[in-house]
């Protein structure tokens, strides 16, 4: 349920962006950073809201910065939730790859 309706919120909003014709990105929630047993549930739960993200950008044809694949070390990470400053960096560093990318080429994934 929470799934379902994350996606019709998602998908909504995601039109209103589109509508406005201004060019748009999307990012993956990243899987933070909590110690086991609690990091692998969710992580978990966090794949449900990733897929809704994943598949509203590729059916749109929109690039996609999968934050789970560049944010995938503990330094990453400031605390179980926030990007730490090498985190940061290493987003910011995806979104100029991002930017560089030709406009016509708008199916992108950046890891």
């Amino acid at each position: 349920q929470a799934q379902r309706r994350f996606a019709t919120d998602y998908d909504a909003m995601l039109e209103t962006v589109l509508a406005t014709g201004l060019p748009t990105a999307i990012c993956t929630i990243y899987d933070a950073n909590h110690a086991p047993p609690q990091g692998r549930i969710i992580r978990a739960a966090l794949s449900l809201f990733n897929d809704v993200i994943t598949r509203a950008a590729f059916s749109r044809g929109l690039p996609l910065i999968d934050l789970r694949l560049i944010c995938n070390e503990p330094a990453d990470y400031a605390n179980p939730i926030e990007p730490s400053a090498r985190g940061g960096e290493k987003i910011a560093r995806a979104i100029a790859a991002l930017l560089a990318v030709q406009r016509s080429d708008r199916s992108v994934v950046i890891v």
